[in-house]
Order: structure tokens, then C-alpha cells, then sequence
């Protein structure tokens, strides 16, 4: 999976109408890792 920017991604996600976007950041050592999550709940 190609790495994208983060806005991008949310952006991507809101516009699918998807809901429950989170984001969890990490430093350790100097190194930053990024963790993104979404719970998928479409509208009926």
C-alpha cells in the first residue's frame, strides 16, 4: 500500500461518508509512528 498524506486520508474518509475517525501518534527514540483507525458505519 502506497503511503499517502494524513489529510488526504481523512479526507478520503469523510468523503465516503464513513464515521469514527481516529488517529493515534507514537514517538519512541525520536521516531515517529503513525497509527490510523476507522469504524465503518454507513448511513441506511
Amino acid at each position: 500500500m502506497a503511503a499517502m498524506d494524513d489529510s488526504f486520508g481523512l479526507e478520503l474518509l469523510q468523503h465516503e461518508g464513513l464515521i469514527g475517525v481516529g488517529a493515534h501518534i507514537e514517538m519512541s527514540n525520536g521516531d515517529v509512528s503513525r497509527h490510523a483507525g476507522a469504524s465503518i458505519s454507513k448511513r441506511s
